[in-house]
């Protein structure tokens, strides 16, 4: 089925095979998304987040879940700007607010949205939790050759186990949600999705529940951190008591459609 989706997705599908296969180890190359198409840069070492969204279709069922062709997209954790450039392959009139603190992402990010000038679609270079402020900022500079980095967190390795004493420690600004959503007037999405190495408990639990209704679709990279109720399970009863129908695989991704 992977392959499918790649043949489905990627017009110039035989440049993926040539990371794949390993003759190009090195050199990022040009995938071409669609009728448009979009054009996605791929580094090699970013191989398994691609493969994760594109081919293994992780994030299809809130895409899915989508009537409109205009959704209001909320993308927490924006890295490179692959989970928004598939929502954009799927919706291409989607509107969409991408928030990435790491500098090497937010490049990578910024690159791909200065590509696409036509798409609607807004950038943020800062973290989101429930507080606003200057916070700690924990980042491995060395995950890739590029210093791209899909492990940051705003927590340190006592509390998450994604890092580790090696990470670097830089401060990051960081955006309550609430204020955010409030200051730009924002009444709630079609999707929310949140992959942000552990602020995904202090956004959701810091959520009013009149905001809930209006937030229709919840997609979560969970991670397990050493809070009482810093587990997927206890994000999935929280879930369900505010109105949603939830289910999760592998226990890490939680989908969570809004019901009543």
């Amino acid at each position: 089925m992977k392959y499918l989706n790649l043949i489905k997705h990627v017009a110039n599908w035989q440049d993926y095979l040539g990371i794949k296969l390993g003759f190009n180890k090195d050199k990022p190359v040009i995938l071409k998304l669609g009728e448009i198409p979009l054009k996605l840069k791929l580094i090699p070492s970013m191989k398994p987040l691609f493969n994760e969204i594109f081919l293994k279709d992780v994030y299809g069922p809130a895409l899915k879940s989508v009537k409109t062709e205009t959704p209001t997209i909320i993308d927490i954790g924006g890295n490179m700007g692959f989970f928004a450039m598939y929502s954009f392959l799927n919706k291409p009139k989607a509107k969409i607010y991408s928030f990435e603190p790491v500098p090497t992402n937010f490049s990578f990010l910024n690159n791909h949205k200065k590509e696409h000038s036509f798409l609607n679609w807004e950038l943020y270079n800062v973290a989101v939790s429930d507080k606003s402020g200057e916070f700690d900022f924990y980042y491995n500079h060395n995950y890739s050759p590029e210093g791209v980095d899909v492990s940051a967190s705003l927590f340190s390795s006592d509390k998450i186990s994604t890092v580790e004493n090696s990470h670097n420690k830089i401060t990051v600004p960081v955006v309550s949600f609430l204020h955010w959503m409030k200051e730009n007037n924002i009444k709630g999405c079609d999707i929310l999705k949140l992959d942000c190495e552990g602020a995904e408990y202090n956004i959701a639990y810091s959520i009013p529940d009149e905001l809930f209704k209006n937030i229709k679709y919840i997609v979560a990279d969970v991670h397990p951190m050493t809070g009482k109720n810093e587990n997927i399970q206890a994000l999935s009863s929280f879930l369900k008591t505010k109105g949603y129908k939830v289910d999760v695989v592998n226990e890490e991704l939680l989908y969570a459609q809004y019901a009543s």
